[in-house]
């Protein structure tokens, strides 16, 4: 990962510095900056990657390996700047091998320039033909961890999708679904969940942020 200089780091304790910018696929405006010593990827909405996100993931993926979850084959929807990624390979599992899924091209570069992809294969690919494809291959993983934004935005989940993560989830793997949704809307995707046979629990640590952990 990049490291911004000593006085960047000192300089980001009283207000965030800018180190790069550029529109997004949507022509949404993506941010590399540094704020209170993080590099941080983030829109002029939400967080990307590395703050708000990196602290949901560091709660929700700890737990996971308390209870002793595997982290051997991990796919992430929505790489963005591998919060996610690093945390695995920093604090659960150094061999982990990972694949990210990164819809944005723009995002994409800005991660290969900045941010963490330390033995991850990065692909700039839609998610659900990703997910498509690696069930006709009959790819299996026991990680699967979907954070798909673009904005504040998620897709619309449709069966085909949850139909195909169901057969890559390995029988003793785990799912997280990070999502940015009001507690009805939240409850709606969980019961979803549940109709295709999923295990849920509900993780809700960082207000902003409403999380499912799904198994089968």
């Amino acid at each position: 990962m990049f490291r911004p200089s000593f006085w960047t780091r000192l300089r980001s304790y009283f207000w965030p510095v800018t180190i790069e910018k550029r529109k997004g696929r949507l022509d949404h405006e993506l941010e590399v900056l540094v704020y209170h010593g993080k590099l941080m990827l983030d829109t002029t909405e939400v967080n990307y990657s590395f703050g708000k996100l990196h602290d949901v993931m560091r709660s929700v993926l700890g737990k996971l390996k308390e209870r002793r979850y595997p982290f051997d084959q991990v796919l992430i929807l929505g790489y963005g700047g591998g919060s996610a990624a690093q945390i695995i390979h920093d604090e659960i599992n150094l061999d982990a091998q990972i694949v990210g899924v990164e819809l944005d091209p723009e995002v994409v570069a800005l991660t290969e320039k900045y941010f963490y992809k330390k033995e991850v294969k990065i692909l700039n690919e839609d998610a659900f033909h990703y997910v498509e494809r690696a069930v006709k291959q009959e790819w299996e993983y026991d990680t699967l961890i979907l954070d798909l934004f673009e904005n504040q935005k998620q897709p619309e989940w449709n069966d085909a999708f949850w139909l195909h993560v169901k057969k890559l989830l390995t029988q003793d793997g785990v799912g997280v679904l990070n999502t940015m949704l009001e507690e009805k809307e939240f409850q709606k995707i969980g019961a979803e969940l549940q109709s295709f046979g999923f295990t849920i629990q509900k993780w809700n640590d960082i207000r902003e942020n409403r999380v499912w952990v799904f198994r089968k």
